[in-house]
């Protein structure tokens, strides 16, 4: 009975991480990737877009959901983020600098994808969609446009690329092209 009460009682007393205070109110992307009619937001404690919502947690860790377009199955996602590399059930997402390239890789439920980010370029590869956007061009209102007809556009702290957004501009990557 004491070990009962006791065990029930520490039970009691943990602390789970929570949601930071920035993530309850209004969200007000800092950062956007626009592929076609499909827009990832995000900012120091949120990443959202139509199939993705994530928020940073008191711990360091991110939480929330992820729908994948057309499946009508909606997952729970909780991952850890330990430096260049965020864990969590069925995603494991990796980054890593070559020369002048970020290059993002990572598994999700056992299908992979890779995104690489340049000066002049992006590239996106999933099991579902590929392709290499070419030709940066800077606009006037700050955003970048890569590809033809500028296919791609980033904007606000999705701009800088790398290393300011970690991890949220590759979730916002994942939501846009996974």
């Amino acid at each position: 009975m004491k070990s009962a009460l006791l065990g029930a009682m520490l039970v009691g007393s943990c602390v789970l991480p929570q949601v930071v205070p920035e993530a309850r109110g209004d969200f007000h992307a800092t950062g956007t990737i626009a592929r076609g009619a499909l827009t990832s937001g995000f900012d120091g404690a949120r990443v959202v877009s139509p199939n993705l919502e994530l928020a940073r947690r008191t711990d360091g860790s991110w939480g929330g959901r992820f729908s994948q377009a057309g499946s009508g199955l909606t997952q729970a996602m909780d991952v850890s983020v330990e430096g260049d590399v965020v864990r969590g059930v069925d995603f494991l997402m990796r980054r890593e600098r070559a020369g002048d390239r970020t290059i993002i890789t990572g598994t999700f439920k056992a299908k992979s994808f890779r995104f690489e980010l340049w000066k002049d370029g992006f590239s996106a590869h999933t099991t579902r969609y590929s392709a290499e956007f070419a030709g940066r061009q800077a606009q006037p209102d700050g955003s970048i446009r890569f590809g033809d007809e500028g296919a791609l556009v980033m904007a606000g702290d999705a701009v800088a690329l790398d290393p300011i957004a970690w991890p949220q501009l590759a979730f916002a990557l994942f939501g846009a092209f996974y």
